[in-house]
């Protein structure tokens, strides 16, 4: 990385290869988990905003800082600042999301969906789940989907919307048969969900009785 700083001329225009390394570097430290490294290079990635580059690549490098800025503060367990994040890229980026590439388009609604579930404004995260599924099979190619169909399964238990939450299951389900190999995280979330709902099922089946015995006593 000090190689590129120091050699200007490694900074082509547009600096290509010099984004595509701090990506890299930035991808590498949060699969490592070295978070507190990561800002040093946010910053590095901010100053290519403010050159008189095309504007497919600013689009390119604003949706890197959003995104790198989301996964550090995720991972950190700052949510208000996350949410904070996106409100300050809703210009700049949410409102220019078709332009995205479709991969991008998916992972903005997905981390969107996350923060507002995490800081407690249901109807939000579910408005941009929402999003997803009404590109239909537009965004079903990406690995990415299968986390959104999950974040759809909290957010319904999380608003106590049982219709939607069963239905959901059972597409879920038949979706899962048809997969060579479920990864590991989709099964935990399921098994959470489906004991979820048989709880419900079990306080609704109570609830009922003890209003029954009621009226017949």
């Amino acid at each position: 990385m000090n190689l590129f700083d120091e050699y200007e001329y490694f900074k082509q225009n547009p600096p290509i290869y010099y984004f595509s390394t701090l990506e890299g570097i930035i991808n590498s430290l949060l699969t490592a988990g070295f978070y507190d490294e990561i800002p040093v290079f946010i910053e590095k990635l901010k100053t290519l905003r403010k050159q008189d580059y095309p504007k497919d690549f600013l689009l390119k490098v604003h949706w890197s800082i959003f995104f790198s800025r989301i996964q550090y503060l995720k991972h950190t367990g700052r949510f208000a600042e996350a949410k904070q994040v996106c409100f300050d890229y809703e210009d700049v980026l949410y409102k220019k999301v078709k332009s995205l590439h479709l991969e991008n388009q998916l992972k903005l609604y997905v981390c969107s969906a996350v923060i507002y579930l995490y800081n407690r404004e249901l109807k939000q995260a579910n408005g941009y789940i929402e999003k997803i599924y009404r590109e239909g099979k537009t965004f079903q190619i990406f690995p990415v989907y299968k986390t959104a169909r999950l974040l759809k399964l909290i957010i319904d238990a999380e608003r106590a919307d049982y219709d939607l939450l069963e239905n959901e299951i059972r597409s879920i389900k038949h979706s899962l048969k048809k997969e060579v190999q479920a990864y590991l995280t989709e099964k935990v979330v399921f098994k959470f969900v489906l004991m979820y709902l048989l709880s419900l099922n079990i306080r609704k089946q109570e609830n009922s009785y003890g209003k029954n015995w009621k009226k017949t006593s």
